[in-house]
C-alpha cells in the first residue's frame, strides 16, 4: 500500500484557500516517517544560557557554518549540504526545545563547535535522530512558506534593517502561538533549512545575490501614488462652469529609512547568504486544533518578519500534508527561491536566548558557575564535604 493510501482526510472541511489542511495518519505513514528521521541523521539539542540576544554573537554563528562547495560542470552547481534548525513543542510535555540537525558527520560536529564556541555559556547535547511523536489515528496539518514580494533579493524584516523591531525577540509571540492557550495538546514544529549560498564566484550570476545593485535602484525610485486631492477636485467640477485641473497622482517621497534600506541591500554583495526554506507541522488528535496551531503559527511569521520595503513571508496552506510532513522528518532541502542575507538568516535561525514563553527550557548556569543559585536548598557535596551553593569549598 502507498503512502498515500496510507491517509485519510480529516472531516474538518477546512481545506478551501487560505487554511491549512489536515490528515489523519495511517500506519503507512508512522512507518515512512520512522525510517525518514532515522535517515536525517543523530540531532544536536541546545539548552541556551537565558540572556539578551546578542545579533554579533548570532552572526558570528552563521559565518562559522557558512561552508560551501561547488561541483558539476565547471563548478557551476551548488553542491553544499544543508543542516535544520527547530523549533520543538512536545504538547505531552509542556516544553519547548531548540535542536539542529545535519545529516554529515562534519557539518554536525561542525555546528556543535560553532554552538559551543558563540554560546558557551549553553548546554549542548547529540542524541539519536528524532523529530516529532506521531501515532496512527493522531491528525496532522503543515504548511510552508514562501515571499510575498516577487523579487527575492528584497529583504524581510531582520536586525540590520532594524534592530528595535527584535526585542522582544519575534520568536516570544511565534512561540506562544505554537503551545496555543495550554488547555488542549499539540505538538507543533517549526523548521527551517539553510543551504550556504555561493557568494563569491567570478560569474556574478552563481551569485546569491546577483542583481541586488537592480533591486537597491529600483529602491530608491520614489513611486507615483495615488492623489487623494483629487476626489475633491472632480466633486468642485461640478458645482462650477469650467473644469478644474486634475492630477490624480503625486510624486511618492522616500524616506531617509528607504534610502538606508536600498544602501543596506546593495552592500550585500560579495557578503555571505543562505538559501532557505520554512516549514510549520502540527500534529493533534483533533483536526480543527492542528489546523489552528499551523496557521496561528504562521501568521506570526508573517506578522514579524513583513518588512516596510514589501517584503515578508506568506503561507502556502494548499499542500499534500503527508508529502510536507515527510520532507520534514527526512529534513529535505527543496529551492524555494528564497535567498537570505546574513542577517536574515540571524532573524530566523539564531537560537533565542531571551524568550518569556514558559515552555522554553533553558540553563540557568554559566560555564564559569557552579550550582545555580536559584535552585534553592540544593548543596553540592564532594570528598572534602559541602560546599556551598555556588559550588565553593
Amino acid at each position: 500500500m502507498g503512502l498515500r493510501n496510507a491517509l485519510s482526510f480529516g472531516s474538518s472541511g477546512n481545506d478551501g484557500p487560505g487554511t491549512p489542511n489536515s490528515i489523519e495518519v495511517g500506519q503507512d505513514l508512522v512507518d515512512d516517517l520512522r525510517e525518514r528521521v532515522e535517515a536525517a541523521g543523530p540531532v544536536v539539542h541546545l539548552t541556551p544560557y537565558k540572556r539578551d540576544r546578542n545579533h554579533d554573537t548570532s552572526r558570528s554563528f552563521f559565518r562559522g557554518v557558512h561552508r560551501v562547495r561547488r561541483g558539476g560542470p565547471k563548478r557551476r552547481e551548488n553542491v553544499s549540504s544543508p543542516f535544520t534548525f527547530e523549533i520543538h513543542y512536545d504538547g505531552s510535555e509542556g516544553t519547548i526545545g531548540f535542536r539542529y540537525v545535519a545529516d554529515e558527520d562534519v557539518l554536525r560536529s561542525e555546528i556543535r563547535q560553532e554552538i559551543e564556541s558563540c554560546y558557551h555559556d549553553s548546554d549542548v547535547t547529540r542524541s539519536p535522530p528524532t523529530f516529532v511523536d506521531v501515532d496512527e489515528g493522531d491528525y496532522a496539518s503543515a504548511a510552508w512558506l514562501t515571499l510575498r514580494h516577487p523579487e527575492p533579493l528584497r529583504p524581510v524584516n531582520n536586525p540590520g534593517l532594524n534592530p528595535s523591531d527584535f526585542h522582544p525577540d519575534p520568536y516570544d509571540s511565534i512561540t506562544s502561538r505554537m503551545v496555543g492557550d495550554g488547555s488542549r495538546s499539540a505538538s507543533v514544529v517549526t523548521q527551517l533549512v539553510f543551504k550556504p549560498a555561493i557568494s563569491h564566484a567570478d560569474q556574478d550570476s552563481l551569485n546569491w545575490h546577483d542583481g541586488v545593485d537592480e533591486v537597491a535602484k529600483r529602491m530608491k525610485e520614489p513611486n507615483e501614488g495615488f492623489r487623494w486631492q483629487s476626489i475633491l477636485t472632480v466633486v468642485a467640477n461640478t458645482f462650477v462652469e469650467k473644469d478644474l485641473d486634475v492630477k490624480a497622482t503625486q510624486e511618492g517621497y522616500l524616506s531617509s529609512e528607504d534610502k538606508e534600506a536600498a544602501n543596506v541591500i546593495a552592500n550585500q554583495r560579495n557578503r555571505k547568504g543562505f538559501h532557505v526554506i520554512i516549514r510549520v507541522v502540527a500534529i493533534a488528535d483533533e483536526p480543527e486544533l492542528a489546523e489552528r496551531r499551523v496557521a496561528s503559527t504562521c501568521e506570526k511569521y508573517r506578522n514579524y518578519y513583513n518588512s516596510t520595503h514589501g517584503q515578508g513571508f506568506k503561507p502556502v496552506f494548499d499542500v499534500d500534508v503527508g508529502e510536507v510532513l515527510s520532507n520534514a522528518a527526512r529534513r529535505k532541502w527543496i529551492d524555494r527561491e528564497m535567498p537570505m542575507s546574513l542577517d536574515e538568516a540571524v532573524a530566523l535561525g539564531a537560537p533565542p536566548t531571551d524568550l518569556n514563553t514558559p515552555a522554553v527550557e533553558y540553563t540557568h548556569q554559566r560555564s564559569d558557575e557552579g550550582v545555580p543559585a536559584s535552585v534553592d536548598g540544593f548543596e553540592k557535596y564532594d570528598e572534602t564535604g559541602y560546599t556551598d551553593r555556588q559550588g565553593n569549598p
